[in-house]
């Protein structure tokens, strides 16, 4: 069971400044009478065009929930109608960052409960890029509660920027735990399989409603106070048959078909696996995985004193054909098993 703890605290949540504050006037011309009906037909619509303009920049810059999952109502978290957005939350302190978002420990000054409050920084200015900021707590919204994959609460809009609530994870992401290990050390190899159980478990629940993550590494699998891993970030996830565009995610484990796609192919469920492999194959190795280390002999082996089953697990997630590497409930039912076998002869 993972069991460490550590935040960074940051500096107080920024404030934004609002956009589209203000616009330019039409000039007024001049000329006969026929040109004065003229004027004012085109004045006409010209204010049509203005209002309805007007009422779109608004619809962007007002403050209002976007997106609800059932979690908002099936838990005690406060219904939309009477969710304050920053008022609703206490900032308590940063405990992540990137180029384009903050992340922060809060708690609710209604039920005291801990979530977490991800803000993107840089404010939309169209519905396109609001619509694709939105796809992340679209996609978590299509799926029912699972113990292995975090759970969204709500997105809303504020001064154009864009946020969303989610559970908060106390032990942080699996690199930041791997991270915080003494030098040489690795994690237990029964650990190493209670990862795969639990990650695979919940890719094979996203997958079977049809959703792929596309970003599965250590820095988007976090972990609770229990110990239990939970799939996090779904900002790149795919709804298959839904039309969505797709990218490609961090090129250190990315699926090595995805970069030899075009945008027209669909991406499979086979490109979390190979990820999930990487992934695994770090944890047990504590080795960075090379890229470019396909056939699986080019791969250093793990470490001496992990057995082969573990080996043959990674195996069978880094198969360079898709078609041939295991699913995520294969991969789920072994691990479950063997973490099984293993907790029985430890309890001896």
């Amino acid at each position: 069971m993972f069991r460490v703890f550590g935040r960074d605290i940051g500096k107080p949540p920024r404030g934004g400044g609002g956009l589209f504050n203000s616009f330019g006037s039409q000039r007024e011309g001049s000329g006969s009478e026929g040109m004065n009906d003229l004027s004012s037909s085109w004045g006409s619509r010209n204010e049509r065009e203005f209002g309805s303009s007007l009422s779109r920049m608004n619809s962007l810059a007002e403050t209002k929930v976007l997106t609800s999952t059932l979690l908002v109502r099936q838990t005690s978290v406060s219904s939309d109608a009477v969710f304050e957005f920053d008022e609703h939350f206490q900032y308590e302190q940063q405990i992540g960052s990137s180029q384009n978002s903050e992340v922060w420990l809060v708690t609710s000054k209604t039920s005291g409960r801990a979530f977490v409050v991800k803000k993107c920084l840089h404010a939309f200015t169209t519905d396109a890029q609001r619509a694709k900021l939105r796809r992340e707590v679209e996609a978590a919204a299509l799926l029912p509660e699972h113990p292995n994959i975090v759970r969204y609460f709500r997105s809303w809009q504020k001064e154009q920027l864009f946020y969303i609530q989610m559970e908060h994870c106390a032990c942080g992401s699996l690199s930041s735990v791997l991270a915080r290990l003494p030098q040489g050390n690795l994690i237990a190899e029964l650990d190493v399989w209670r990862l795969a159980a639990q990650v695979a478990s919940g890719l094979a629940f996203m997958h079977a409603h049809k959703i792929i993550h596309l970003d599965i590494k250590p820095d988007n699998i976090y972990i609770d106070v229990h110990g239990t891993c939970k799939i996090g970030d779904l900002g790149l996830a795919y709804v298959q048959d839904a039309g969505w565009d797709w990218e490609e995610g961090d090129g250190g484990y990315v699926a090595p078909e995805l970069l030899n796609m075009l945008g027209s192919d669909a991406p499979a469920p086979s490109a979390d696996v190979f990820s999930l492999g990487v992934t695994l194959y770090e944890a047990a190795s504590g080795l960075r995985f090379p890229r470019g280390a396909t056939p699986r002999a080019s791969l250093p082996p793990l470490p001496e004193g992990r057995s082969a089953e573990l080996a043959r697990l990674v195996d069978g997630c880094l198969a360079t054909d898709p078609d041939q590497r295991a699913t995520a409930q294969d991969v789920a039912t072994f691990a479950q098993e063997t973490v099984a076998l293993l907790e029985q002869n430890a309890a001896r």
